[in-house]
């Protein structure tokens, strides 16, 4: 199983430095090409090579406003895993999000029941236990999809100085 931490804040080189000591594999943020497409803090490249310390490539979230070509475009230009940031806070879901998906080669984050008949690359839950750490499980009781999966078990909580959210992934 992999670790990883994702975050609005981009890590400092020290603070990957200091989560890759604690066992954390993989950072991940945030992507876009065009402006007000709801992220409240896309990251800058520096801030994807800084993530990078950990040791893995990066996954870059994304937002269903933006341009699926554009956004796998430069994806690719920073070599990061880019991903579909599916909740309502962002874009509501709908028969969009595999059209999206479809372009851009994401793969696809969101709750439960966004996953469902989707195809994607590699899936991320959002579902937060309340007996907390799932113990590196990639996955929660719900359909698994076919593929890599991680399961993003626990969110807002302060890490390495910053606000992060927590992930288990397949390896």
């Amino acid at each position: 199983m992999i670790e990883g931490l994702d975050s609005s804040t981009m890590p400092s080189a020290a603070q990957a430095q200091a989560a890759k000591t604690a066992g954390v594999r993989l950072w991940s943020g945030y992507l876009q090409t065009k402006p007000n497409v709801g992220l409240y803090a896309p990251w800058s490249r520096q801030g994807f090579e800084n993530a990078r310390l950990c040791g893995l490539t990066p996954i870059a979230y994304c937002s269903g406003w933006d341009d699926p070509v554009a956004l796998e475009t430069l994806a690719a230009s920073w070599n990061v895993r880019l991903c579909l940031d599916d909740e309502p806070g962002i874009r509501p879901d709908g028969s969009w999000v595999q059209p999206f998906l479809n372009a851009s080669g994401a793969g696809l984050y969101g709750n439960p029941q966004y996953h469902t008949g989707r195809s994607a690359p590699f899936h991320i839950l959002a579902a937060y236990p309340t007996s907390g750490d799932p113990s590196g499980a990639s996955w929660n009781a719900t359909a698994r999809p076919a593929g890599a999966c991680g399961w993003q078990w626990a969110g807002t909580h302060t890490e390495f100085g910053v606000g992060v959210d927590s992930t288990w992934f397949d390896d």
